[in-house]
This record gives structure tokens, sequence and C-alpha cells, in this order.
């Protein structure tokens, strides 16, 4: 049915239940940030599992449109801009499902009191559309923003909204 083949990486037809795996944790997207790249059927779509602990955000982040995001766990809210003077707040919660605009910049955050867990399809075949390096911070030629470059906005509204959480 599937397989783990290696720490990052879900090959096979099947998983049982998105919500239970504990997703190891990828650095290089922000401290707290988990996920595992599923290839699924010959991988004639893109997706992946993700988790961010209480109290983290995913470093932003632009890529190719069409990638749906399907909350199952927790409660946050994305952030997305194309400039930063347009910045859009989405609240999110378990059952909320959103899609980023393409090229826009963006962020997933957890503001609840347990871990948030998504699911991300896509499209996406080589070669077709701009190639987006999400994995890559912007001053390496990428499409990442490393903590130094997100701007002061993106970490104040996530420490207000925590705040307010906390309430």
């Amino acid at each position: 049915m599937g397989k783990m083949v290696d720490r990052h990486t879900w090959v096979g037809g099947f998983i049982q239940d998105v919500r239970k795996p504990n997703l190891g944790e990828r650095v290089e997207y922000g401290a707290g940030y988990g996920a595992v790249e599923v290839n699924i059927s010959g991988n004639g779509m893109g997706s992946h599992l993700a988790q961010i602990d209480v109290g983290a955000y995913k470093k932003p982040h632009r890529h190719a449109a069409g990638a749906h995001l399907v909350v199952v766990e927790g409660t946050g809210y994305a952030l997305m801009w194309e400039t930063w003077d347009k910045l859009v707040k989405a609240d999110f919660h378990k059952g909320t499902i959103y899609c980023p605009p393409e090229g826009w910049f963006h962020t997933h955050c957890n503001t609840g009191a347990q871990v948030v867990k998504h699911v991300a399809l896509r499209c996406g075949f080589a070669g077709i559309g701009k190639i987006y390096q999400q994995r890559l911070s912007i001053k390496h030629g990428g499409d990442m923003l490393d903590r130094d470059e997100e701007g002061p906005e993106i970490k104040k509204l996530f420490e207000e909204e925590l705040k307010k959480a906390a309430k």
C-alpha cells in the first residue's frame, strides 16, 4: 500500500489517515515546520502532508498556481501578498481549503492550541509554466524568504495574533 522511502518521502497509493504521521522537521522551511512529500500513483499529481507546531509559522514562499491546501487539524491563518502593501489574511481551521494565487508570497501560521496539519494537492508537471524554487532563498535566486528577508510586518502580525488567541 505504501512506505516511507526516506525521511521526507512517502511512495504508495494509500494513506490510512493523513492526520496520524508525526512529520519530521524541515528546518529549511522554519523551526516547527514538518513535511513529507507524497508520491501517490506515479506522482501524476504533486502533494505533501505538513504540520506546523503551536506558535510557529512556515517561512514565506511562492509557487505556481493550483496548490490546494486542506486543513485537517488545528487553527491559524494564511498570510498572502502580491505586493507588501496588499497583505491578505485568511483565517483557517479544520475543514478549510484555500489556494494561494500564482506567484504570491504566503505563509502558513499556527495560532491555535494544537499542531496544524494540512494536505497540499497540486498539479505541476516539469517543463510547464514558470519554475519556482520555493526551497531556495531569494538571496540565492529562489522563491523563499528567510526570516531576515520577510519584513517586520509578518512577525509583528503573528505575535499579535498569538496574543489574541491566548485570551
